[in-house]
């Protein structure tokens, strides 16, 4: 849905592991001192994804990501995670 709204080629698999804080298939990120993801480079079809972290929620254990910046070049996509429902 995000890719039809925007017409940004968004990797869907690698956002499914991005949205939970894990790096997917990048293999260029940084880790905050709790060992959390706090960025990631990410290239695919000579696009790449930039990826911050702006702060985990300790609702959850472990913890999630409640603030996730997506930018390809000069758009950007902002996600907000209220709460997490863990099954």
């Amino acid at each position: 849905m995000i890719g039809r709204l925007t017409g940004m080629p968004i990797p869907l698999n690698s956002l499914r592991q991005w949205i939970i804080g894990l790096p997917g298939d990048a293999t260029d990120y940084s880790l905050d001192d709790r060992y959390r993801l706090r960025e990631l480079n990410y290239t695919q079809n000579g696009k790449t994804w930039h990826v911050t972290y702006g702060g985990y929620t300790s609702d959850t254990q472990p913890a999630l990501p409640s603030n996730v910046e997506l930018n390809n070049g000069a758009q950007r996509i902002k996600l907000k995670m209220d709460n997490w429902i863990v099954k």
